[in-house]
């Protein structure tokens, strides 16, 4: 994992050390999480909108080569120009389908970093399934 990011990320995050463990358990499995998450009512997402989202996000984040928090942000906002839709609709859903979780200390840039391609692809490919059953 990216030290130095995770530490810039939880640093104005955290009240106590003991918070780290619980904040960054995504990084280490997938939690089984409640398609409710997808729901967010100011930004105007729901588990319909997400899946309509997270499919063209799959195919951007396979087309990524540069996997970092600043190689991600263009082909994603690019994505977000395309869709027409305003970036809390594809980044918030993206960041629950990745981490499985409602609060993260950074957002999808910085989760799917630390994650790496790999695994983001992987978690992505399972909540997009998890959408898909419902």
């Amino acid at each position: 994992f990216d030290l130095d990011m995770i530490a810039d990320i939880m640093q104005p995050r955290l009240e106590r050390m003991t918070e780290i463990p619980e904040k960054l358990e995504f990084l280490t499995k997938m939690p089984d999480y409640d398609l409710e998450l997808y729901y967010h009512k100011r930004m105007k997402t729901n588990s319909d909108m997400a899946l309509s989202v997270l499919e063209p996000c799959l195919e951007v984040l396979k087309a990524t080569e540069d996997f970092t928090k600043d190689g991600l942000h263009d082909p994603l906002m690019e994505l977000v120009e395309k869709l027409e839709v305003k970036n809390g609709q594809v980044l918030w859903p993206l960041r629950v389908a990745i981490t499985g979780t409602l609060v993260t200390p950074g957002g999808a840039f910085e989760a799917a970093h630390l994650l790496g391609k790999e695994e983001t692809l992987r978690r992505l490919e399972f909540s997009i399934e998890k959408l898909k059953a419902q």
